[in-house]
This record gives C-alpha cells, sequence and structure tokens, in this order.
C-alpha cells in the first residue's frame, strides 16, 4: 500500500497567497508579516526554520492548529533578506519541507531641509508669528529621485508638494523647556512601494513684550 505523504504550503497570512511554485516574495524592507504553514493531512507536526540552508536541529516542532492542518509564524518584520523554511511532519512519520524566500528591497531616502541654518541640534527655529520654506527631497534605491510627497502637519492638512511654507501656531505645538515645539513629518513612496519618513522640528521662540 502507498503511505500518504503531507503537502507541505508556505503563504504570507496577512498579505497575499503565492500562486503555484513562488518561492520568492519581495517585501519592503522592515514590513511586517505573518507566514502561514498549512498541511494537506490533519494530527501533523509543524516547525519553522530560517537561514540559507535548513536545520532540522534547530526546529521547535508542535502540533499545528485546527486539527493539526496549519500553523502560523508570529510577527516577523524583515529587516534582511531571509530564507524560511516550513516542516511538516505527519502521525505515520512521513514529512515535507516547504521554502519562501522574503527579498527585503530598500527603503528610499528622504530629507526635510528649510530655508536658513538649523541649530546645532538639526531643528528650526523662527519668531512667533513668522514662516519658514520646508522643502524635502528623496532618492530611491538606484538613486534615483522620487517626487510621491504626503507632508503630514497639525495645521495645515496633508498637502503632497515638494516644497511648503510652515506657519506654525503656538496653540498647536507642545510647549517644553520654555519654547513651543511643532513637528513637520513627511512621507516618500518609490514606484515600487516602498515608503519612507522624514521630520523636522520647529522651535517657536516667544517674544517679549517690552513697556517703557
Amino acid at each position: 500500500s502507498v503511505i500518504e505523504k503531507p503537502v507541505a504550503k508556505i503563504t504570507i497570512a496577512n498579505m497575499y497567497t503565492p500562486n503555484g511554485e513562488i518561492k520568492q516574495v519581495d517585501l519592503c524592507k522592515n514590513t511586517t508579516a505573518i507566514l502561514s504553514g498549512s498541511s494537506t493531512m490533519q494530527k501533523c507536526m509543524f516547525g519553522w526554520s530560517k537561514g540559507e540552508e535548513f536545520d532540522l536541529d534547530n526546529v521547535n516542532l508542535q502540533l499545528g492548529d485546527d486539527n493539526g492542518t496549519r500553523i502560523d509564524t508570529a510577527d516577523i518584520i524583515l529587516s534582511d533578506t531571509t530564507k524560511f523554511y516550513l516542516f511538516v511532519e505527519a502521525e505515520n512519520g512521513c514529512y515535507q519541507i516547504d521554502s519562501i524566500r522574503l527579498n527585503a528591497l530598500p527603503l528610499p531616502k528622504l530629507e526635510i531641509t528649510a530655508d536658513g541654518e538649523l541649530t546645532a541640534n538639526g531643528y528650526k527655529e523662527i519668531c512667533s508669528g513668522e514662516s519658514t520654506v520646508l522643502k524635502v527631497s528623496g532618492k530611491d534605491a538606484q538613486d534615483k529621485a522620487i517626487n510621491n510627497f504626503v507632508w503630514t502637519t497639525p495645521n495645515q492638512g496633508q498637502p503632497t508638494l515638494e516644497t511648503i511654507t510652515a506657519t506654525p501656531a503656538e496653540e498647536n505645538a507642545y510647549f517644553k523647556d520654555g519654547k513651543y515645539i511643532y513637528k513637520y513629518e513627511v512621507s516618500g513612496s518609490d514606484k515600487l512601494g516602498c515608503t519612507a519618513k522624514d521630520s523636522l522640528l520647529i522651535y517657536i521662540i516667544i517674544g517679549v513684550s517690552l513697556s517703557l
């Protein structure tokens, strides 16, 4: 008689299911992924491993969920390209191994600049009621310029321009060390959909009233 063998399969639970025999997936660096393993047989033992080669000695086997037909990893924050293996063993001792490589795509690089000089600590100081021009520039991993930006500002919405005029108001800032502080943040995406962020703090200097 033919002894049945489990069929192991890896999918990315919180994103999509690769079709057919896809063995590698491109994901942006720092993406959070959950790998889901499944078997065609019940009451299977599952184990995960990662590295260039499969190492059974470092696999912690455990009974899968749903009557031993599936198991998920904990959240994986993809910092580098990594290969993952799924080991599935049935009650009859037969087993199968599946694998998938997650390629960590580099993030674009962003930089915010302001007119005039910044302080030694890297923030911008302006007097109360004044404005400053902020500009963002960015490049992807191939050193090509990107122009898909979204600003986050407490009182000026979410403009999508490369250059904006920041006019912070004291009532929209937070107060620390005798100064009002206002945070401008911008995100930028490359053609692959990978997103990076940069931010700049603006310190508002409060004027002193003099009376004779």
